[in-house]
């Protein structure tokens, strides 16, 4: 008989940065705050490893192109006033660390980039596609701040290398309306409009699994 995948899960947090989020509504930034708690019981409960992907530059933006079109704006503006008032994820700042609300737990591995993509790592720092290869795994939930930047190119990214991806769009921080921006998401990942709703299909997918493991047909009807 064929042999069954075993399935690796991880969740993939990117960009959950106050300098992200301090723009957002209070109300969309609670459900933001909600839903990552809600992921990182699920990821507890199940062992899952937990990645946090995040912009952080070193004082002066040094190694940043002026002509980045949107991270040269901040290195220009910084070498005519410095890190004092121009600080937007610097290294150290409260803006470029987790948000406080979030409590990651101890074993979270934290993948630092200069970048928007989140699987260029920053240089000698530990990149994300390292980190799932190295683990196998083979399912993402992804959550995180600003849809059109790392949080696409994450899922993006995922799509490419065939790992199945769940995204809630209550679990993604943007300014701009969130189903949207979630529907591009869509293209390559399971979107769904709150995270009961996914975590339900999740459950399934897990039980799924654990049935086809032990080599019996799973109930029918859910």
């Amino acid at each position: 008989s064929q042999a069954v995948m075993t399935e690796r899960w991880a969740l993939v947090i990117c960009d959950l940065q106050e300098d992200h989020l301090r723009s957002l509504p209070a109300e969309q930034r609670q459900d933001v705050v909600q839903s990552a708690a809600r992921l990182l019981d699920l990821a507890a409960f199940h062992k899952w490893a937990v990645v946090f992907s995040g912009l952080r530059f070193p004082s002066g933006y040094q190694g940043v192109s002026e002509r980045h079109r949107l991270f040269g704006a901040l290195r220009r503006q910084n070498e005519r006033f410095g890190d004092e008032k121009i600080h937007f994820f610097l290294e150290g700042t409260e803006g470029a660390k987790p948000i406080p609300e979030v409590t990651l737990p101890e074993e979270t591995v934290f993948c630092w980039r200069k970048s928007l993509h989140p699987f260029r790592a920053a240089e000698g720092e530990q990149g994300l596609e390292k980190q799932l290869h190295d683990r196998k795994i083979t399912r993402v939930v992804l959550m995180g701040a600003k849809t059109s930047t790392a949080v696409l190119a994450a899922a993006q990214w995922l799509c490419d290398m065939s790992i199945a991806t769940y995204v809630a769009e209550t679990a993604v921080g943007d300014e701009s309306l969130q189903a949207p921006a979630c529907e591009v998401i869509g293209k390559f990942a399971d979107v769904f409009k709150n995270v009961d709703d996914m975590i339900k299909a999740i459950n399934e997918e897990l039980m799924i699994s654990q049935f086809l493991q032990k080599g019996r047909d799973p109930p029918e009807g859910g």
